[in-house]
């Protein structure tokens, strides 16, 4: 059964994170190999030179290593690789000193260790050790493997020990009790008594301690874990148990990540990391004081250690345990072969972390054992179980080989995070196999969301793109390394092309390219600055105005001040800040809360004016988005619009009781006294805070038609042309008598195209716009009056109605005709105008009773009286 010892057997090559980067540092500040000290409490030493690496195992301070050479890796960082029991690593440089003097004395940690003439096994021994034996060290030596070595003196002989075989501290043995004897809780017989103990009782040594009164103490550890201290003269140390009698079983490891300590203890170091299904042999077990059984293991001659009894079973995994679950290439170039002998042909060639689903398993007539595996690619075949190992790679960049969708959670009904294309990175940081028995592997987006992708779709092996792109940014640089840290080679020109390589993310999450120039120059761009096409760049826009910070906090100082709309291009972010560029190419921070990625809906800019007793307040828009326009009731106005934003003035506006604003509103209430005018535009948004009355307020009078254009003409050839300007004129007249500001769009036989008139509206500040006109009909019949608005196109529709009721009613009042009331219209001067408008047909003129009214100037005086009480209704809220 010894390849179930070696049956997917996790091994890692130290593979850095990131790109190339230098090698080790040019000179160490100690000459390597060094006998280290580890100086922190705790200190963990990982599978390779960043705190990204698995920990392999937790040193104690004080604990000593063998230092072999030291690293500077992608973030600045120094670690040095030991060694330790065997166990090879990498600490930060910090937490281990050179040792500056080895140890007088240490303590034989196995039996029959050996003494040998140099510091190597190849060297013959001169004499053997005792277990627990005490000896003087007089010099040391550490390998370029980090294997410490100790030279003592023995007094008749000199020679070295390996340091594995050797302990600081005095080993666990095994006492025995010469006489009754007392434990105490510390080290002198003034020390409470915690136990009494019978002559002949064997204990466990697990520290020694030697008082001020020269007396030696030993801490022992009791059946049922009580600890304390006892007189070396009440004991007498016995041999290690080497009795042969008792058998121990051969267990196999149950889980994956299960450890092996170097004590009975969680606490305890951890000196070996075992593989799912090893074998391991028991030689010893024990309950601890938390009532955990643990079973002690040989792991080689030289390693021992202690494994959880729950973590092991008896028996070795079943055939039917394996099959349907996924093993990983352990190195580039294994291959996949068509029987289970390595004199097949081969079927493929793997690279280092492939996933291959296990589909049978075979011990061959050499006892090797080979596993039956279907590879990503569907290739099925046969591959050494030594070639792979339970665990793949994680925390690094793997590549799709196939367009892929990253879900919520692994299984293809989860929800849909994103949608990558091929040969595009990703960064995995875990697997996962659902109940369907398939893998997964957790990935980490650009956006700094996790999700799951089928391991289908990717792969370690790194693909290369090769495509050129275009820089889309006016700040772009091609630096050494793919971290902004590193040396800028050269500023790319914006719109220029360069060749990508291939894809990188880094272990902050930051995705690279590599690139190749035209001088055949090779260097990194991050891969938020260049673009298949400028079309595909991503922009955010601020809401309000505000700064690029330096970095990503409130507190830093800023590059540049940025308006509320403006385009900025996303680069990149980092929590809750985006790192962003202008039109300028100046670089900054802001925060993502204080963006939109459209162009968002914002009235910004709030500029207040006063002309005579109106003020005037005026947004910028920061785009032609809708606006829509209600009148309340007790004049309160209210803007409507989708996504709104509103930067709110902050002076007070004279007449205007409150100012809010919702994402959907803005709601105006007016003081008693006032009222509120609103005028809309792609670029703008007024609002006219004025008081109630005909007095200051700005009307446009159109008369209809003229020149060229003379209307309709009635039975006995009176023109609309000439009604519509003398009302016109008697209306301006009655107007200005009360107060009001009045513009003639004509005031003469002049002609004037429909939109001109509405242009001459639109331009103004005026406060509203009356057209006149003469109704006419085939029909003779036909009579009355009538008052026409527009709700579907005009901005000031609502205001428009109230205006054209008011006018229509005071109207009919005044001349005495038929009320045919107020209708609807997509009228020109009605549908294009910013202003509340009415359009008014005094009469018909095609009807002779009504033409002849039309052509007295007293009726004409009296249409006019009529349309001025009408405004001035209008501009009182009715009174």
């Amino acid at each position: 059964m010894k390849w179930f010892r070696t049956l997917i057997a996790v091994t890692f090559l130290f593979l850095s994170i990131g790109q190339p980067y230098s090698t080790y540092a040019a000179e160490a500040t100690e000459p390597y190999p060094f006998i280290g000290q580890v100086n922190g409490d705790t200190v963990s030493m990982h599978k390779g030179a960043t705190m990204n690496y698995d920990v392999v195992s937790t040193l104690k301070k004080g604990e000593i290593v063998g230092v072999i050479g030291d690293f500077t890796n992608n973030l600045n960082e120094e670690w040095l690789n030991i060694s330790v029991d065997s166990v090879k690593g990498w600490v930060k440089k910090t937490s281990v000193s050179p040792l500056e003097e080895p140890p007088s004395s240490l303590y034989a940690s196995k039996n029959l260790a050996d003494v040998r003439k140099g510091a190597s096994t190849s060297y013959s021994s001169v004499e053997t050790l005792q277990y627990g034996q005490k000896v003087t060290v007089i010099d040391s030596y550490v390998s370029t493997q980090g294997e410490i070595w100790y030279r003592i003196d023995l007094g008749s002989v000199q020679g070295w020990v390996y340091s594995e075989q050797l302990s600081k501290t005095p080993v666990i043995q095994l006492l025995q009790t010469n006489q009754s004897a007392t434990v105490h809780s510390g080290a002198t017989s003034s020390y409470k008594i915690i136990a009494t103990l019978e002559e002949n009782v064997e204990l466990t040594i697990i520290d020694s301690f030697v008082n001020n009164q020269q007396e030696e103490w030993y801490r022992i550890q009791l059946e049922d874990g009580t600890k304390g201290w006892i007189s070396s003269e009440l004991t007498e140390v016995i041999q290690e148990n080497n009795d042969t009698t008792q058998t121990y079983p051969v267990v196999y490891v149950k889980n994956v990540g299960s450890k092996i300590h170097s004590g009975a203890l969680d606490s305890y170091r951890v000196v070996y990391l075992p593989d799912q299904n090893e074998a391991l042999q028991v030689i010893d077990e024990f309950t601890n004081n938390n009532n955990q059984t643990w079973y002690r293991v040989e792991l080689s001659a030289d390693l021992k250690g202690w494994i959880l009894a729950t973590d092991v079973q008896e028996q070795p995994l079943h055939e039917s345990q394996i099959v349907g679950n996924y093993v990983f290439v352990k190195n580039d170039g294994a291959v996949v072969r068509k029987g289970a002998l390595s004199s097949y042909p081969t079927a493929d060639t793997l690279t280092v972390n492939d996933d291959l689903k296990v589909i049978g398993t075979f011990i061959n007539q050499n006892d090797e054992f080979w596993l039956r595996v279907q590879t990503s690619n569907n290739v099925t075949g046969w591959i050494l179980a030594t070639d792979t190992q339970k665990e793949t790679k994680v925390n690094t960049t793997y590549y799709l080989n196939t367009n892929g969708v990253v879900r919520s959670g692994a299984l293809d009904s989860y929800r849909q995070l994103a949608s990558l294309s091929q040969s595009s990175a990703v960064y995995v940081i875990d697997t996962f196999e659902n109940n369907n028995k398939e893998l997964w592997y957790r990935v980490t987006l650009e956006s700094g969301e996790n999700g799951w992708i089928k391991s289908t779709a990717v792969t370690s092996k790194r693909i290369n793109l090769n495509k050129s792109f275009v820089v889309g940014t006016n700040s772009t640089y091609v630096y050494k390394g793919a971290m902004h840290h590193y040396k800028k080679v050269t500023k790319l020109p914006y719109g220029s092309k360069v060749k990508v390589l291939f894809e990188f993310i880094n272990d902050k999450n930051q995705h690279w390219y590599n690139v190749q120039l035209s001088n055949g120059t090779k260097g990194w761009v991050p891969k938020a600055e260049l673009f298949a096409s400028l079309s595909d760049r991503t922009f955010v826009y601020p809401l309000n105005a505000n700064v690029l910070h330096k970095s990503a906090t409130a507190s830093s100082g800023y590059n540049t001040k940025v308006q509320a709309g403006e385009q900025l291009i996303y680069l990149w972010s980092h929590n809750e800040w985006i790192n962003v560029e202008n039109a300028k190419g100046v670089r900054g921070w802001i925060l993502k809360n204080d963006t939109r990625e459209f162009i968002p809906n914002i009235f910004l800019n709030p500029k207040v004016t006063q002309s005579g007793n109106a003020t005037t307040l005026v947004w910028d828009k920061s785009l032609n988005f809708a606006v829509g326009n209600k009148l309340l009731s007790n004049g309160v106005v209210q803007l409507t619009g989708s996504k709104l934003h509103t930067v709110l003035p902050t002076q007070s506006i004279k007449g205007l009781k409150n100012i809010s604003a919702t994402s959907s509103t803005i709601t105006l209430t007016p003081e008693s006294g006032y009222m509120i005018g609103v005028r809309n535009n792609s670029k703008q948004t007024q609002v006219k805070v004025m008081p109630i009355g005909l007095a200051g307020k700005k009307i446009i009078v159109d008369a209809g038609h003229g020149d060229q254009d003379p209307g309709a003409v009635g039975p006995t050839k009176l023109k609309e042309k000439d009604v519509t300007l003398d009302v016109s004129r008697k209306l301006k007249a009655e107007l200005e008598r009360q107060g009001a500001i009045v513009t003639l769009t004509r005031s003469g036989d002049t002609f004037l195209t429909l939109a001109q008139r509405v242009a001459i509206a639109n331009s103004s500040d005026n406060d509203a716009f009356i057209s006149i006109h003469a109704n006419a009909s085939v029909s003779t019949s036909a009579r009355g009056t009538e008052t026409y608005y527009n709700t579907a196109y005009n901005f000031n529709g609502p205001k428009s109605s109230v205006l054209a009721s008011y006018i229509q009613d005071s109207l009919v009042d005044r001349i005495n005709t038929y009320d045919r009331g107020t209708k609807t219209a997509n009228y020109y001067v009605l549908k294009n105008n910013e202003l509340p408008s009415a359009l008014v047909e005094l009469a018909f003129i095609s009807n002779p009773n009504e033409e002849s009214m039309l052509k007295n100037d007293i009726t004409r005086g009296q249409a006019a009286v009529g349309i001025a009480e009408g405004l001035k209704k209008y501009f009182t809220g009715g009174n």
